[in-house]
């Protein structure tokens, strides 16, 4: 598979439209190196701290509320396909596929994409509509409360712009001091 081919701009397999996808080499090397790396990865401490900067952010944008319950539903769903082969291997079959239509050029354009991604649509109906219909519901409740913050956040209240100033100005002076240096001293009216 060549590294540097790209899709067309806007293609269609079952509901995934890619855009302007390309197999970097980058990618396909990180897949390939399997669990083992992905959890050395993890524990790196500047990741964890990625990973917990990143959560903090998008925390703020929604007001300060907790990203924990997505976190928890994710996990008992993790824990389920531990538990349970069929839906390991319904998973394994879904990573599958995902690698193969961001992966393989062209795939998303034949009829077996279209096959496949129904079949596995369906198959994963038996579990998320009836065996874990409760874990699926949860995440996408957990998902559907957090955006619904966002949005709320975004409205504009005044308490929200209040609480997001302070963040967002040390932000920006972080940014100003990584492109620029330290911002200049600024003179008071005394020194005019």
């Amino acid at each position: 598979m060549s590294t540097s081919s790209t899709w067309p701009s806007s293609t269609r397999c079952v509901g995934i439209t890619t855009s302007k996808l390309s197999a970097q080499g980058h990618a396909k090397n990180a897949s390939d190196q399997g669990v083992g790396n992905v959890q050395a990865v993890r524990s790196d401490p500047a990741v964890a701290q990625a990973e917990l900067e990143l959560r903090t952010l998008l925390e703020r944008f929604a007001n300060n509320k907790s990203m924990q319950p997505i976190l928890d539903a994710v996990n008992q769903i993790y824990v389920d396909a531990q538990n349970d082969e069929e839906l390991k291997r319904w998973f394994k079959r879904a990573d599958s596929y995902l690698r193969r239509v961001l992966q393989e050029p062209g795939y998303v354009m034949k009829d077996e994409c279209d096959r496949e991604g129904r079949a596995l649509r369906d198959d994963g109906q038996s579990f998320f509509s009836d065996k874990y219909r409760g874990h699926r519901e949860e995440l996408f409740n957990s998902i559907k409360d957090f955006t619904l913050a966002v949005r709320r956040a975004r409205s504009g209240s005044a308490d929200a712009a209040v609480r997001r100033r302070p963040a967002q100005q040390a932000v920006r002076r972080r940014l100003e001091e990584a492109h620029q240096g330290p911002p200049p001293r600024r003179r008071r009216q005394s020194e005019v």
